[in-house]
């Protein structure tokens, strides 16, 4: 949208996240997420861009646990290798339908209409969002006009895959 944020203040955030993530049973994923948009916000992020970004660490991070199972799959047994490809598979599918649907009109679509049937159901049952998802459509455009350059992908997929990779270390 514009505003800068420094790769210091987006590695806070993320790291107390992860934290919150991790530290709260039952609700540390969740926690994580809201924690993680807020903050973003408060750095003067807009909702789309925020979501956007966040979608995107989300894709990178599945994808590069995918990769992990796959290269497991190819230097363990037939068992582990079946399990690692239906497990690479599960974590790619929801990745790979996010991106075709902000890139092609039918996909998106489909995901307009799911995303205004839940802010409608929200409505009724919160009160919230206050215009009843009528916003779905300007949020939808700007989060499938936000881009990213092919070295800023990569960079946020090795941080991912090496976040993953450390992590698999350390256990």
């Amino acid at each position: 949208n514009g505003h800068r944020i420094r790769l210091r203040t987006v590695m806070a955030i993320t790291y107390a996240a992860h934290a919150l993530g991790l530290s709260v049973p039952f609700a540390g994923a969740e926690l994580d997420v809201v924690y993680s948009f807020t903050r973003f916000r408060r750095a003067g992020l807009d909702a789309a861009t925020t979501s956007w970004a966040m979608a995107v660490s989300w894709i990178c991070s599945t994808s590069g646990l995918a990769l992990l199972l796959l290269a497991g799959a190819i230097v363990g047994s037939e068992g582990a290798s079946v399990a690692g490809f239906a497990g690479a598979a599960v974590y790619l599918l929801p990745a790979i339908g996010v991106l075709l649907a902000l890139r092609f009109p039918r996909v998106r679509a489909v995901l307009r209409s799911v995303l205004a049937w839940l802010a409608g159901l929200s409505k009724r049952v919160f009160g919230k969002p206050a215009d009843g998802g009528a916003g779905v459509d300007g949020f939808l455009d700007e989060v499938s006009s936000t881009r990213l350059s092919v070295p800023g992908y990569a960079r946020v997929f090795g941080c991912a895959l090496a976040n993953w990779f450390a992590r698999e270390i350390g256990r």
